[in-house]
């Protein structure tokens, strides 16, 4: 099929560190067994990260945190210190001239961005079957990478897992999503709202002409081929107009990398056979959500399957390619080719979009963020709402679809009764109805209360309010505090409530009518009502985290979500840094190697801590660490602070994991989020020296 030139007229194998690793089930005695062969493996070459599997978070309980909705006090982080001064060097031959040489190599370290001030494509993130925005900004700036290619790497953390944990992957819903309003030229923004209006794109006209403007995705859902490409879709211009859109979710979070458009084939009822034109898995950007993409192409039209002139997608089919499509599963990736799922015409009655999972697990910040490009994300996590009780829990919906009151307009956190009722167990085995926020209701095991929606927009509100922009991705979660873990487990269903009542708000995907719609077109239809049974991961979260764990894997950007561990091959020193540039410009120098890349960097809510780098010259050494009495110690034994080299967590908050402080017996230091290499290290003469700051470890390093 070519691209639409005008719009048709519309009538009528395996880690993780959430499941349990056998290789960690032995018992002490093997454990110390393995440990000992370890150390003698050791002995003779640089220390390596292990498989090392931790189930367990590096903490949770604790009380209410100062940083809750009610008293939130965000933290001042430092910017990034200036470039290195010259240090003394060690007096040892064959020393001198590698530190030397390792110090030409020393970049400055960069200014951290941090929000709100962070250069985003916040205002061209899509709805949640990706509808760009057509007030797109510029794509991120060079040293942090093109949103394409920031949307490609290779980086997955504590994404979700839905259904059993072994099971293998599925596709759980690739419905048709919404026709003919993705790539409108000449729109960019509301002056040129007519075009959205006639290529058949939902508007929400009192929001025309204000001042201050309302962010252009609330008044509508139409974009331009600029903005499709600038929220990560293509690495080159869009040339398609007019395209149609079509959600895919999985029950595995999906290799990024991987993403791309020949993975693909959309098997029409006409019998024609089409590969979208685009893919990605914007808007569902942030590294715990990586379940779902996004194709935009041409799929059909607007009439319902009775029509005899309709077209739609009846079949979404992964396949083959030079470059499979992969999953990330607790046994390690997995080739998805063959995959399959049948698909629905939107313009069916009441056949807009539905849950297709949801799932009760302990409230957690770890992973919910985005990279850099992808601003409208950032500090919208429900720790960042409604704080850090460890009495709170995280029920998230997982859509196929987006959800709108009018294909438009996004949540609001305080809009539970709008759309949700929950189903839970009473004390005596009667069924017990949630309907309202922050109301507690007598369940069994105790007491339930929805505190709200969270993963919508930064922060609980905006002024003026039509102001606030969610991300309009394919998650929301319902924070719920639960007296005990069995009142938290009493919840057994969501329930959409049937629409037809009039009682509850209908819920739209990214094609519905706005709140003008234009008599003579069709619109997408609101959902049926629905009751989604829920699944719980009390115990263990069913999460997979990943990283590539080559440099030949990543763009040269800085300011990543990883960081890479690097070793110098003379002096021994041990260096970290966020940036994949930094890091590729010291391997090519031929003193230094890649280790690894360990665990996740650069979250960017109000909870994150400065990761200072200080270092000393004449010992070659260089430390990390959030810890402040760790700091103060350095610095009065002569470390020079260098300022931040990335952001991490001085804290144990649930889901994160602890990154040790080493120091070897020459008195140089190294981290380590292994506990088997700590414990290698330890018995090779390294002492441990506490906890540097927490983050999340990628088990396949």
């Amino acid at each position: 099929m070519s691209s639409k030139s005008v719009p048709p007229f519309r009538v009528a194998h395996w880690w993780t560190a959430s499941v349990p690793n056998p290789a960690t089930s032995f018992g002490r005695a093997s454990a110390w067994a393995i440990a000992l062969g370890w150390a003698g493996l050791l002995a003779s070459v640089p220390p390596l990260a292990s498989a090392d599997d931790s189930a367990g978070s590096a903490g949770s309980a604790r009380t209410v945190s100062a940083h809750s909705a009610a008293a939130s006090t965000q933290r001042a982080p430092t910017s990034r210190g200036p470039a290195r001064q010259s240090a003394a060097d060690s007096g040892v031959a064959g020393i001198k001239t590698a530190s030397q040489a390792a110090q030409e190599l020393r970049s400055p370290l960069r200014a951290r961005v941090v929000p709100p001030a962070r250069t985003t494509a916040s205002s061209i993130v899509p709805t949640a079957t990706a509808s760009a925005s057509a007030s797109a900004t510029a794509a991120a700036t060079t040293d942090q990478g093109s949103n394409y290619d920031q949307l490609h790497r290779d980086i997955v953390i504590r994404a979700d897992i839905y259904g059993s944990a072994w099971h293998k992957p599925q596709i759980l819903a690739a419905n048709y999503g919404f026709e003919g309003i993705s790539g409108i030229p000449g729109l960019f923004s509301e002056n040129e709202i007519n075009l959205a209006i006639d290529a058949g794109a939902g508007v929400v006209g009192q929001l025309v002409g204000l001042d201050p403007a309302a962010p252009f995705r609330n008044i509508t859902t139409g974009n331009s081929p600029a903005g499709i490409e600038s929220a990560g879709f293509s690495d080159t211009t869009v040339t398609h107009t007019f395209m149609d859109a079509m959600p895919i979710e999985f029950s595995y979070p999906v290799l990024p990398s991987t993403v791309l458009p020949d993975n693909f084939r959309i098997h029409l009822n006409t019998g024609e056979v089409v590969t979208p034109f685009y893919v990605a898995q914007n808007p569902n950007d942030e590294f715990n959500e990586r379940q779902t993409i996004v194709a935009f192409g041409n799929f059909g039209n607007r009439l319902p399957t009775d029509d005899p002139g309709a077209v739609y997608p009846v079949l979404f089919e992964v396949v083959a390619s030079s470059t499979p499509l992969q999953l990330i599963t607790p046994r390690g990736l997995v080739d998805g080719t063959g995959l399959s799922k049948t698909s629905s015409d939107p313009y069916d009655p009441y056949s807009g979009p539905t849950l297709v999972g949801a799932k009760l697990s302990r409230l957690s910040l770890a992973g919910d963020y985005p990279p850099v490009g992808f601003g409208v994300s950032v500090a919208n996590h429900g720790v960042e709402y409604y704080g850090t009780d460890p009495k709170l829990y995280r029920l998230r919906l997982f859509t196929g679809g987006g959800f709108s009151p009018n294909g438009v307009s996004g949540f609001e956190p305080q809009d539970f009764a709008k759309y949700f009722q929950l189903n839970a167990i009473g004390p005596w085995g009667r069924s017990v109805t949630v309907t309202q926020a922050d109301v507690k209701y007598r369940v069994l095991g105790g007491y339930i209360e929805v505190k709200g929606i969270a993963d919508l927009g930064t922060g609980l509100s905006a002024d003026p309010e039509y102001a606030y922009s969610e991300d309009h991705d394919n998650q929301f979660d319902v924070v719920v505090w639960a007296s005990s873990p069995l009142a938290a487990r009493s919840i057994r269903d969501v329930v959409i409530p049937e629409p037809k009542t009039g009682a509850y708000s209908p819920i739209y995907n990214p094609g519905g009518p706005g709140t003008e719609p234009v008599p003579g077109y069709r619109y997408t239809t609101p959902s049926p009502g629905q009751t989604m049974p829920v699944e719980y991961a009390l115990h263990n979260p069913k999460t997979v985290s990943w990283a590539a764990q080559s440099l030949a894997d990543y763009d040269q950007a800085d300011d990543l979500a990883v960081a890479f561990r690097l070793k110098n091959t003379t002096t021994r020193e041990w260096r970290l840094t966020s940036s994949s540039a930094d890091a590729t410009a010291l391997v090519d120098s031929g003193q230094w190697e890649l280790v690894d890349v360990p665990f996740a960097t650069n979250a960017n809510d109000s909870y994150v801590a400065d990761v200072v780098q200080l270092h000393n010259g004449s010992r070659n050494d260089t430390v990390y660490t959030a810890n402040a009495h760790q700091i103060a110690q350095l610095e009065g034994a002569g470390y020079v602070n260098e300022g931040t080299a990335f952001t991490a967590y001085d804290e144990p908050l649930r889901g994160l994991d602890p990154v040790w402080q080493m120091v070897s017996p020459r008195g140089q230091h190294t981290v380590t989020a292994s506990r088997l290499e700590r414990l290698c290290l330890m018995l090779r003469g390294w002492r441990p020296r506490g906890v540097a700051f927490y983050t999340v470890r990628f088990p396949n390093s």
